[in-house]
């Protein structure tokens, strides 16, 4: 079934909602707020991105670099919050005419990491979240439409290992599960005053795929 607008905003709502509930249990609200400043990461990550469709690979030339800034907040001893934005974008050519085309892909990412010790100050962690997503893609074809603008929900599983040294300074190497997909009308538009205005809009883009990569940041 699928859903519009404003009912996947009410879902991310409630996913942002539980979350800070979560936060309230660990803490009682004058404690909270004080010490929210506190155990905050901020990081830049840098990930391949190697999207599972075919055609994807094909159109633009197998992997993505994708951009990351990502802030977490530790709620209890073993669980942390974060929110993430990441950055996509790549030329590549159409399938037969090998038309000129660009895909930005903008993720928006908020979830729950688990974090558990692993060996020497190295701790290893899984996670999970939701996405609210931005596509635009930007085609240089008669057979297509030209500008698409697009935002969907996905999600995004973490896997990953950190450590934060002395200094506050902190290295993760991740590795990350993308879950996303557009789905588009697949109808065919023509004008009857000239046949160059037709195209044909997409039927369904698949984003899934893995992302691994390295992050530097700094540990409040």
């Amino acid at each position: 079934m699928k859903l519009n607008r404003f009912t996947k905003l009410c879902i991310l709502f409630c996913i942002c909602f539980f979350q800070m509930h979560l936060c309230s249990q660990c803490f009682d609200q004058a404690s909270f707020l004080s010490n929210w400043g506190q155990n905050c990461t901020t990081e830049f990550r840098v990930a391949y991105f190697s999207p599972e469709s075919k055609r994807m690979k094909k159109i633009y030339s197998k992997d993505l670099i994708d951009y990351q800034i990502e802030i977490s907040k530790s709620i209890f001893s073993d669980f942390s919050i974060w929110l993430d934005v990441d950055y996509m974008t790549k030329k590549g050519r159409s399938e037969n005419l090998h038309d000129s085309t660009r895909i930005w892909i903008v993720p928006i990412a908020l979830g729950l990491n688990y974090n558990f010790l692993c060996y020497q100050g190295w701790n290893a962690y899984l996670g999970a979240g939701g996405n609210y997503t931005h596509l635009k893609i930007h085609d240089h074809s008669h057979y297509v439409k030209e500008h698409i603008s697009k935002w969907d929900f996905g999600g995004t599983f973490k896997l990953g290992i950190k450590k934060i040294f002395c200094n506050g300074i902190t290295l993760n190497i991740f590795c990350d599960y993308f879950l996303q997909k557009f789905h588009f009308s697949n109808s065919s538009h023509c004008s009857y005053q000239s046949s160059s205005s037709c195209y044909i809009e997409r039927h369904c883009l698949n984003l899934n795929g893995l992302k691994a990569g390295i992050g530097l940041g700094y540990s409040f």
